[in-house]
């Protein structure tokens, strides 16, 4: 089996879609390094995709025909399949399906808007630490300050208020996150810290 990566057929991807996408790429590479189930290989990749996607991500976001950051940032997709791949992805992913299909968000999408959220949480853990001071960061809060930072500059959802949930709608969320993808995050995911997560959600 092969796979032709070929960046100029990205030129014309709706800017929509290359946010949704790239940030499902930072999504898998995060979650593949601070994974339970993470190893050296993997990590060694998903470090590589996550400073690829934050550096160009941007560029192609605002410059779509821009060939370099169209390599790049399909240079981080590629090297995320694998990062994650045996480590498996973790409370991010689990929130992002009912995510999408309760509230209809699309998948990388949905994958980001928790993302900054758990890089907090998951800061308790060492090996995250050691993520984000790989990445240049002091700590994990101010790692989640730059993905929230990088959702707004790419118009991606930071928030639920828009759809006008109810307490119903919150517990139906928090029900459905319940996902064997959360036994894969480092700290222990909570219904009660799923429940503090939408609420405050709900309130952006």
């Amino acid at each position: 089996m092969a796979a032709v990566v070929d960046p100029e057929l990205l030129f014309t991807l709706p800017s929509r879609v290359t946010a949704s996408s790239g940030i499902d790429v930072l999504c898998h590479a995060v979650e593949g390094y601070w994974s339970k189930n993470h190893q050296p290989v993997c990590d060694t990749l998903a470090l590589r995709a996550i400073k690829l996607i934050l550096k160009y991500l941007p560029i192609a976001y605002n410059e779509p025909d821009n060939r370099e950051a169209r390599e790049k940032t399909a240079e981080a997709s590629l090297l995320a399949g694998p990062a994650f791949n045996l480590p498996k992805t973790t409370a991010p992913h689990a929130c992002s399906f009912p995510l999408t299909s309760i509230c209809g968000i699309p998948h990388g999408e949905a994958c980001g808007l928790t993302l900054d959220y758990f890089a907090v949480i998951n800061g308790k853990d060492r090996h995250t630490q050691e993520l984000t001071e790989a990445l240049g960061y002091k700590n994990t809060y101010e790692f989640a300050e730059n993905i929230d930072r990088l959702k707004a500059l790419l118009g991606l959802r930071r928030g639920l208020k828009d759809f006008n949930l109810t307490d119903r709608d919150i517990e139906e969320l928090v029900r459905h996150s319940t996902h064997p993808n959360l036994k894969n995050n480092p700290v222990e995911i909570t219904e009660e810290i799923l429940y503090d997560m939408y609420n405050k959600l709900r309130r952006i």
